[in-house]
């Protein structure tokens, strides 16, 4: 059984957290962070990947994406001459994560 853990992107501080709490307040607080889920898969450094990491695997780079009609994870190349996707499995322990979508948004015009 894999752990299940998330992380947040605090759209305020334009920040990362690994540690968080979130109160159940209110909707704007809420509003304030976007989550993502921990796939359970490390990178070739032993870096955990989380849902929205942006990994390496030169000249391949992709983005992590949940399919939640397939129910698994996947990477979505992002060269703009391939446009498919294929399912996460162990191969992506060859691949490093070099950033994620909201802290490194230029990674997504790759």
């Amino acid at each position: 059984m894999r752990e299940v853990k998330f992380r947040v992107w605090d759209k305020t501080e334009k920040i990362v957290w690994y540690e968080f709490n979130i109160g159940i307040g209110g909707q704007s607080e809420t509003k304030q962070f976007i989550l993502m889920q921990f796939t359970g898969l490390k990178d070739k450094t032993g870096k955990e990947i989380y849902e929205g990491d942006i990994l390496d695997n030169a000249p391949q780079m992709i983005k992590v994406c949940w399919d939640s009609i397939g129910g698994k994870w996947f990477g979505h190349y992002l060269d703009k001459k391939r446009t498919s996707s294929f399912w996460m499995g162990n191969e992506f322990k060859n691949y490093k994560i070099i950033g994620n979508i909201y802290e490194n948004p230029e990674l997504l015009t790759h």
